[in-house]
């Protein structure tokens, strides 16, 4: 009885030890100013859009990187739109990764924002929607079209193609919007973490160490299975491409993409930035891909 007793006495010391130094690190970090707020990537089948709607927060994951985020009533990035669109506005639908999302810039900065000023500055009249996702790439933005983006009516819809991502994320097994569903359940949990000054700290050097060490906890994605700098594609790659151009004309070809004009935007990667030739391989597979099959594009 004693040993049990003690036992049970050690037990509850350890718990109020662990307790009370969690609390200590908790405060110890949030006096510092450790608080991270992100967003929250969600699926809500009741919107249109795939993000958790009502979301307003200052995202400070990177602390010299700060910057304000608002994902309207319908789960998109921007200002709230009227989901039926009026006549005279020429709706256009922004599809792509977290380059259109607007990773790391205020919303005022994002690629959807910039564009409507400047074909509002054409000719008025113009609507950009930004349905960019971070760790989406063709397979998903042809998912959430056919699932949710028509239901938008655009006129015009634009597709973004980033060599980087698009390709290696391509890779997995399962899709990005699959995966996010399959770990909805957990959200109520992940909400009450994302609160802890620890948890953030834990993070924010796991993430750290995984953009250093190139290990990336996405499922099943490979960052080295493409090489940007060299001058001819691998077979591995010539396999992702193939699998992208296959996406690209289930898209274009999807009944749900009637009497809408499919326009491709081709842009290059940070690292084809620093080399003026012979490092384009992958846009001038697509555009040649996309003069064969008629398809408008943008480089």
């Amino acid at each position: 009885m004693t040993n049990r007793h003690s036992l049970l006495k050690n037990i509850v010391y350890s718990i109020i030890t662990v307790t009370l130094l969690f609390l200590f690190v908790e405060i110890l970090l949030r006096s510092i100013g450790f608080s991270i707020s992100i967003e929250n990537e969600s699926l809500y089948d009741s919107v249109l859009g795939d993000y958790k709607p009502n979301q307003d927060m200052i995202n400070n994951m990177y602390p010299e990187l700060k910057h304000h985020i608002y994902i309207n009533s319908q789960g998109f990035r921007g200002n709230e739109f009227d989901i039926e669109k009026n006549p005279p506005i020429i709706r256009v639908l922004l599809l792509g990764d977290s380059n259109t999302y607007g990773a790391r810039v205020n919303n005022e900065e994002t690629y959807a924002v910039l564009l409507e000023k400047f074909l509002n500055k054409q000719d008025k009249g113009y609507e950009v929607i930004n349905a960019g996702h971070s760790s989406y790439t063709i397979r998903e933005e042809y998912e959430y079209f056919v699932e949710k983006g028509f239901k938008l009516n655009p006129d015009i819809v634009m597709v973004n193609f980033n060599p980087a991502n698009d390709l290696t994320e391509l890779s997995r097994q399962i899709s990005w919007r699959d995966y996010l569903r399959k770990h909805k359940s957990y959200e109520p949990f992940k909400s009450i973490l994302k609160n802890l000054a620890l948890y953030n700290f834990l993070l924010k050097n796991l993430a750290h160490i995984i953009i250093k060490t190139k290990t990336f906890a996405t499922p099943q994605v490979d960052m080295n299975l493409i090489n940007i700098l060299s001058e001819e594609m691998s077979p591995i790659e010539k396999d992702l491409m193939e699998k992208y151009k296959d996406y690209i004309i289930q898209l274009n070809k999807n009944d749900k993409m009637q009497s809408k004009k499919l326009l491709f935007v081709s842009y290059p990667s940070y690292e084809q930035l620093n080399y003026k030739e012979g490092h384009d391989k992958y846009q001038r597979e697509l555009i040649s891909f996309f003069e064969i099959n008629k398809i408008k594009y943008i480089t």
